[in-house]
């Protein structure tokens, strides 16, 4: 009986077939004459502010970067309808009435925007030694505290997409 059971998920393993995952065009569709693509598209945050205050690595590395003059102006480009929000988990555009309901959330405030999360794509240019990242979208989180104040982790509050078609 157990051989023939194992017989069974033999076959029924073998009728499966591998997953193919969707391909979509790539969205950097303008490369450079020369240019050689080594990533489209790669998707990473970036951490604006040291959430560990033993971490010194981190305050070196992020002792420059002002999150709140970065938010501000990002959002100021939406209200000003010269950049296009976006909801993260729907891409769906946002209108600023929806923008300003988000800011108005009772968890969210721009001093708590700490990460960034970019969608980029990266080549290089042999002839200039020279290389570039072009970013395409970009995700402005927030911080969500627990109470002792440790980072419980971070929530997304809109998506904004550069120059590029719709996902």
């Amino acid at each position: 009986m157990l051989i023939g059971l194992a017989g069974l998920l033999l076959m029924a393993l073998g009728a499966c077939e591998p997953r193919q995952e969707q391909s979509r065009p790539p969205i950097l569709t303008h490369l450079p004459e020369g240019a050689v693509l080594l990533s489209d598209t790669l998707v990473y945050s970036v951490d604006l502010v040291a959430t560990d205050s033993l971490d010194t690595w981190s305050a070196w590395r992020l002792r420059h970067v002002a999150p709140r003059p970065m938010a501000d102006f990002l959002l100021n480009e939406v209200y000003e309808g010269r950049l296009q929000a976006y909801d993260y988990f729907s891409n769906e555009p946002l209108s600023i009435e929806e923008v300003r309901r988000r800011e108005q959330a009772d968890d969210y405030h721009r001093d708590l925007v700490e990460e960034f999360q970019f969608e980029e794509s990266w080549y290089y240019l042999p002839g200039e030694q020279r290389f570039h990242k072009e970013v395409h979208a970009l995700v402005l989180a927030y911080s969500l505290y627990a109470s002792d104040g440790s980072l419980r982790g971070r929530k997304p509050v809109l998506r904004i997409r550069l120059n590029t078609p719709a996902d």
